[in-house]
């Protein structure tokens, strides 16, 4: 070799450093030099020169190959996230050696808590399950990174107005529903609410608007869920209407100047109804009951009028402040009919007609308990024990169906017909 020679040292390729831009030879004639690259991607990325000044022939060169140093680091992305229970979710990992250099490698993917959300162990794919939350981890060659994924699901569901008290059959309720996940956080989005009643005798809702319409008096519940939840992801919220209707009237059959007659000794039934602002019959009121000339008439708790003497007299009936009245004539005693409560529970005779202003007696001729009911409220004697009489009026022509109320109308039914 030859000793003492300079030789000049030059990148001609890629990224390095050289610990000086020359070297001189030994003894055996080697030249040395430190190259340190700063980045090779790809084989043949660097190129380093070497000339000596005065020598013939071509420089010297030599290349360098990349080759991926051991990993060092992992990095996943995203690091935090939130989705909804149900939803996927794409996770990418990158791998590094100590120069920052990219290894081309696999990863393995795992969730510290399945049952919250799982993933796919080849490609980052994680699917979530139920609300909470679950650390996600890429690991390649003993590096792992870890990610959070939080997992957003409905926990409560508030209905409003929650507890409502009604006062009308009819009135119309809007519902609303305010949702919270089980980070406490509201929902505002995403959710498909579903309206139902609990009590279908006692309200309607419209599925999708929560529209509530009252139908009937007592304890009315509405329920709401999510439609796309599952049966254990089910989470339910609740409305009660309490219906306590109010009487804002009161109307009587017959009323007014319409009259009643009555004879004298004899009986007859007024119907009172009790209705709400709405106009729907309150069930269950209980009425007072006057007659304004006691001379004439009198009048039962129930209802029923009895003539005394031949005259007039207006009855009226009331709850609280409401009123209203029936003209109550007493006349003398017109035409009639007898009918005989027999046994074994039968009406007879089971038809009788009459004329228009003229009544019909019903005699208990057996010895058990009978009532004599109209089909359609004109008349209700109550009970009426063995041996007791009771006397209806029947001005207005028509056909009258009536029953046993203890009996029943299959059993034991008859038919007034007034001309």
């Amino acid at each position: 070799g030859f000793k003492g020679a300079t030789v000049q040292w030059t990148v001609t390729a890629g990224s390095a450093t050289l610990t000086a831009p020359f070297s001189v030879s030994d003894d055996t004639g080697y030249a040395v030099m430190a190259v340190t690259p700063t980045a090779i991607t790809t084989p043949g990325g660097l190129a380093v020169q070497a000339v000596v000044g005065g020598l013939q022939g071509s420089p010297v060169t030599f290349t360098a190959t990349a080759i991926a140093g051991t990993i060092q680091t992992v990095t996943v992305t995203p690091k935090v996230d939130t989705i909804a229970n149900g939803a996927t979710l794409q996770y990418t990992a990158i791998a590094k050696d100590a120069v920052g250099n990219v290894v081309n490698t696999t990863f393995g993917w795992t969730s510290t808590a399945p049952s919250i959300a799982t993933v796919t162990a080849t490609t980052g794919q994680a699917t979530a399950l139920a609300g909470d939350s679950t650390r996600i981890i890429a690991t390649a060659g003993g590096i792992a990174d870890t990610a959070w994924l939080y997992v957003r699901a409905l926990k409560t569901l508030t209905l409003s107005p929650a507890d409502t008290v009604i006062t009308a059959l009819g009135d119309v309720i809007q519902l609303r529903y305010s949702a919270l996940d089980n980070f406490g956080a509201p929902i505002t989005s995403g959710l498909n609410i579903r309206y139902l009643t609990a009590t279908p005798n006692l309200a309607e809702v419209d599925p999708l608007s929560g529209l509530v319409t009252v139908t009937g008096p007592g304890k009315a519940v509405i329920l709401a869920r999510d439609a796309v939840a599952t049966s254990d992801s089910l989470v339910i919220g609740s409305a009660t209407l309490q219906v306590n209707q109010v009487v804002a009237g009161v109307v009587n059959t017959p009323r007014g100047d319409t009259l009643l007659p009555v004879g004298v000794l004899g009986q007859s039934q007024i119907v009172a109804r009790a209705f709400d602002r709405n106009g729907y019959t309150v069930p269950n009121t209980t009425f007072g009951w006057t007659s304004r000339d006691l001379r004439f008439a009198t009048v039962s708790p129930t209802g029923v009028v009895t003539g005394v003497a031949l005259g007039a007299a207006y009855v009226v009936d009331s709850v609280g402040d409401l009123k209203d009245s029936t003209h109550v004539s007493v006349v003398a005693a017109p035409g009639s009919a007898l009918v005989k409560m027999v046994a074994p529970t039968s009406f007879s005779p089971a038809s009788v007609t009459i004329g228009s202003g003229e009544s019909v007696t019903w005699q208990n001729n057996d010895d058990v308990n009978h009532t004599t009911t109209s089909a359609t409220s004109v008349w209700d004697s109550g009970t009426m024990t063995p041996g007791q009489t009771y006397t209806v009026y029947f001005p207005t022509p028509g056909v009258y169906l009536y029953h046993c109320a203890i009996h029943g109308a299959l059993f034991m039914s008859g038919t007034i017909i007034v001309q």
